[in-house]
């Protein structure tokens, strides 16, 4: 498949204190990959992981709360991830691996920021749903700039087969105001977006 790098799975926090099999499981995929690997944990049980060493990269979902309330500014977000950011960066360093969030994204719901994981708590299109989905999406990519120490890489969740748009409460940013501000950050190289108007 020619993949640029692979990873050997993906929040399996039952199986993480098993080193040995981890070990195994590594090697045998290094066999016969020659790509970097990393393994993706939890956004709240990364530290735990004992065979980071034997890895190339950290990787990690980013289903962290945000906000006490519905609808948090774009501000209130950024200041809510400020000493997250600096809590991974100073466990990253400490490992000394590159770090891929391998899932980030939230739902067009009312509520996202106070628990991103939950997509059963609201479970309705609205207008300020679409636009707490995108303040989401702003704030974390005015947190986590290209010049992140260490960044290698975002992948958001999730663009899935489904339409999207203002009627989905769903993660998917298709056809969203999320979608737009996506857009512009890939056509701009990932340079820190401006704030929607």
């Amino acid at each position: 498949g020619k993949a640029e790098a692979m990873i050997v799975g993906s929040e399996l926090i039952s199986t993480e204190r098993q080193l040995d099999q981890w070990e195994t499981s590594i090697w045998t995929v290094r066999a016969i990959y020659s790509g970097p690997l990393g393994y993706s944990a939890n956004w709240d049980h990364y530290k735990p992981v004992r065979f980071w060493d034997r890895l190339d990269f950290v990787a990690m979902t980013s289903y962290y709360t945000l906000a006490d309330r519905a609808n948090p500014t774009v501000q209130e977000l950024i200041e809510r991830w400020k000493p997250i950011r600096e809590e991974i960066l100073r466990w990253r360093a400490k490992v000394n691996k590159p770090l891929l969030f391998t899932e980030v994204g939230w739902c067009s719901q009312e509520g996202a920021a106070t628990a991103p994981w939950n997509y059963y708590q609201n479970m309705k299109a609205t207008p300020a749903g679409l636009e707490e989905q995108r303040r989401l999406y702003e704030a974390f990519m005015r947190v986590w700039t290209p010049d992140t120490p260490g960044l290698m890489g975002v992948i958001w969740w999730e663009w899935d087969r489904s339409a999207g748009g203002p009627g989905d409460y769903g993660y998917t940013p298709r056809g969203k105001p999320a979608e737009k501000l996506l857009r512009r950050w890939f056509a701009e190289g990932r340079t820190k977006p401006q704030p929607a108007p």
